[in-house]
């Protein structure tokens, strides 16, 4: 029950917040469902507030799936009917987080058909120069790269250049004999019971965020005596198996695999701008650096953006290969 005091309180703190109906609708866009009630109930935010986007808090809570947000915000008197459905309002409004000052970003895009519907930038792709992420943005996108690695050597399988239970030594004969077969099988589904290669690298003596090439890795792994278990007995995550996938790409085709790569399934795909770095030295246009949070909460480079083994790089996704990485970047083509 509200007494006289209470009431007065809350028209108070509304009208020393003018603000709440925004924040309202920024606490259902990030799921906080203990702010969005405080400031209904405490700081006189309008539940059925219409943002000049034509946007309500019971709508993007509806569209964000916030299945019990919205049956809260119904309780306390929303009207489903209220504003309108923008599809550009709602994915803005779901990055909106990115856009503050000094705030890494991302790049959004989304197809239908081959026909790209939304093209998006939020936040910076470079802190120190302010340089903003639009849709022509350059991304590592990690270990979304090893699925393309995967392919690459499934696609050798087909045309019969390799088999998937060939043995590793058959096409990497510097890999040690430790005492039973490792199987492209093993690497391709994490079963090899081989030791991680980032693992192996700091006990090594090694810095992440130095230049690591695949060499570097693959003397390490000359250097195994042992495994984790028998392969094919468990399942553990292992990036070394995926570096070793691309080299037994390179020894079968002759050729590096940042050019078996892109003439063998970028190009034809039209992914004119995704391909793996095996160069730390090379330039990259339009490149996104890499950032992470520290205990402060303050952005800070990531030693992603300097690693040299193969990765992968594309508009709106990157992976590299000096480790095996693509760069790719969401552009205005869906192909991209």
């Amino acid at each position: 029950m509200h007494t006289p005091f209470s009431v007065a309180l809350a028209l108070l703190l509304a009208a020393a917040n003018p603000d709440a109906d925004e924040a309202l609708l920024r606490a259902v866009s990030r799921d906080d469902d203990q702010e969005a009630q405080r400031l209904l109930s405490e700081a006189g935010a309008d539940v059925n507030h219409v943002d000049e986007d034509g946007l309500t808090a019971h709508r993007i809570a509806v569209a964000f799936g916030l299945a019990g947000l919205a049956e809260g915000l119904a309780e306390q008197g929303a009207d489903s009917d209220a504003g309108r459905h923008s599809l550009d309002a709602l994915v803005d409004r779901a990055f909106s987080h990115l856009t503050k000052p000094g705030s890494p970003g991302a790049a959004v895009s989304v197809a239908r058909d081959g026909d790209v519907l939304f093209a998006r930038g939020y936040g910076l792709a470079q802190l120190e120069y302010d340089i903003p992420i639009t849709s022509t943005t350059v991304f590592h996108v990690a270990s979304l790269s090893k699925q393309v690695t995967a392919f690459s050597v499934a696609l050798l399988a087909s045309e019969g250049r390799l088999s998937l239970d060939d043995d590793i030594r058959t096409h990497l004969p510097e890999v040690p004999d430790l005492g039973t077969p490792i199987t492209l099988r093993h690497l391709i589904h994490h079963t090899s019971g081989l030791r991680d290669q980032w693992q192996l690298l700091v006990m090594s003596g090694h810095r992440i965020d130095d230049v690591i090439t695949t060499e570097d890795i693959m003397t390490l792994v000359r250097h195994q005596r042992e495994l984790n278990f028998p392969p094919g007995s468990e399942y553990l995550y292992c990036n070394t198996g995926y570096t070793l996938l691309a080299q037994v790409v390179e020894r079968v085709t002759g050729e590096t695999f940042y050019d078996w790569t892109r003439e063998r399934l970028f190009a034809p795909l039209g992914m004119t701008n995704t391909y793996f770095q095996d160069d730390h030295e090379r330039i990259v246009p339009n490149r996104a650096y890499s950032y992470k949070r520290t205990d402060d909460a303050m952005p800070t480079a990531s030693s992603a953006s300097r690693m040299r083994a193969p990765r992968a790089c594309s508009r709106r996704s990157r992976i590299s290969r000096n480790g095996h990485a693509i760069w790719t970047r969401p552009s205005s083509a869906a192909a991209s």
